[in-house]
């Protein structure tokens, strides 16, 4: 993720765009045909004027839309903890395996570099991206990873997770049901030039 968000800043730097980092967006406003945002970068306060403002928060996106760019909006997100597990290498291929855990939920095996093996993902719905264990994987979760492991692939049942990682990701409200519910595709929303 980070090396495509680096290769997107140098892209956008080399047709004209002004690229921050370590800087924090504290407000967004329309102003007729272009939008004002204030950036506040080593203590400083600076101010830009732009065509088009793109919301890329990742799991904070409902909180610059309401809270920095002050947009009423129907629209609603759900944040969904998906949780990998790090393994030796389960298979010789360069393939991926789609496994299936009791519950449903599809898991899968994918190749990593030359000696391990990416096991997820887990879906557990979480509060705000800011509170303090939204991040980190649960022993729960890492548990039913291996569980569907040593159900469905006997002889690496004691494979040893070397390594655990989660991430966040914005999914767009569902009405009712739980998070399998939720729609994995994107919306695009405008609003003026947004």
């Amino acid at each position: 993720d980070a090396r495509l968000v680096s290769l997107n800043a140098r892209d956008a730097a080399e047709r004209g765009a002004i690229v921050l980092t370590r800087a924090r967006v504290t407000a967004a406003e329309r102003a007729g045909d272009h939008w004002r945002i204030t950036v506040i970068q080593d203590h400083d306060l600076r101010t830009f004027r732009a065509k088009v403002l793109v919301n890329a928060g990742g799991p904070w996106v409902e909180q610059v839309v309401r809270g920095i760019a002050r947009i009423d909006t129907k629209e609603s997100i759900r944040l969904v903890r998906g949780s990998h597990i790090l393994v030796p290498r389960l298979h010789g291929g360069d393939q991926a395996l789609t496994l299936q855990g009791e519950d449903g939920r599809v898991v899968f095996v994918i190749p990593y570099q030359q000696h391990w093996s990416l096991v997820g993902t887990t879906e557990v719905e979480v509060d705000a991206p800011l509170a303090p264990d939204a991040w980190h994987p649960t022993v729960a979760e890492a548990r039913y990873l291996r569980d569907v492991v040593r159900r469905l692939l006997p002889s690496h049942a004691d494979v040893p997770a070397i390594a655990v990682t989660s991430g966040l990701r914005p999914l767009l409200a569902a009405p009712q049901g739980g998070v399998g519910s939720a729609p994995r595709e994107h919306r695009v929303v405008e609003d003026g030039a947004l």
